[in-house]
């Protein structure tokens, strides 16, 4: 009786139905967002967290022990490495390719993260001997012109939580590679000379401080900053070469 009372209320009263329906319903929206900023806070918190774990590790450490049992339970990892064991990089491209597009557009998403980090360390040649793999993870380092930049205080940039976890995923990767690729270097470039996304990131400075190898050392001293040029360069004047780039645990480069 009582559900039947107010359903004719409401029949009779549409109006008064419908106010108080979009009254709960902006109630509901004005909470929301608040909670999913707060929300979405903590997780970008919690992700830089655990990259500090992968990016900054003793020299003799063997990556492996890196990953915790957590990452190693995950149903997905095993999944993802039964598929490269069993179909190679064909099988496993596709699989790739979403975990990056997941990272690109959701960057927050915790388990894709450790799916991420675990295969780079667990299957590095996934990232460095697949084109697809390795053309795909770059565009997100590039510079965006979305992004927004805090020059006071680079450590406070907004949305570059793709982009550093592609610096942990790459640096991870290509620890067993002594060289690495010249694409790096001009990422750096073009991150430095626009929106600094990734390059003051306290985070990436170990894949940072590698791709630094593959410049002249003296271009990199303060000293030869206040130099004035005496004459015009010759033509015997060293480049760039990243073939020297090394892993900053392994080897040092020899610029």
């Amino acid at each position: 009786p009582t559900v039947v009372k107010q359903f004719l209320n409401n029949a009779a009263n549409p109006s008064t139905s419908s106010d108080s329906s979009n009254t709960n319903n902006n109630n509901n929206n004005t909470q929301n967002p608040s909670q999913n900023e707060s929300a979405l806070k903590k997780q970008k918190l919690d992700i830089r967290l655990e990259l500090s774990r992968f990016m900054f590790f003793d020299a003799n450490t063997e990556l492996s022990t890196l990953l915790p049992q957590t990452y190693l339970s995950l149903p997905t990892l095993a999944s993802a490495e039964e598929t490269f064991n069993n179909k190679g990089q064909q099988g496993i491209t596709p699989i790739m390719l979403n975990l990056i597009q997941t990272l690109r557009n959701t960057p927050t998403d915790t388990d894709n993260f450790m799916l991420l980090i675990s295969l780079a360390i667990r299957c590095p040649t996934i990232f460095y001997s697949n084109p697809q793999v390795y053309d795909s993870l770059l565009p997100l380092l590039k510079a965006t012109k979305t992004a927004t930049v805090n020059y006071l205080n680079p450590q406070l940039k907004k949305n570059n939580l793709s982009a550093i976890i592609t610096c942990a995923v790459l640096y991870l990767s290509f620890q067993e590679k002594r060289h690495w690729p010249f694409e790096f270097v001009s990422l750096f470039v073009e991150d430095s000379f626009h929106e600094r996304q990734w390059v003051d990131d306290e985070l990436a400075k170990p894949f940072v401080d590698v791709i630094l190898t593959a410049f002249p050392k003296s271009s990199l001293t303060p000293q030869s900053q206040t130099q004035q040029p005496q004459s015009a360069p010759s033509s015997s004047s060293s480049a760039p070469n990243t073939n020297n780039a090394t892993p900053s645990h392994t080897n040092n480069a020899n610029s």
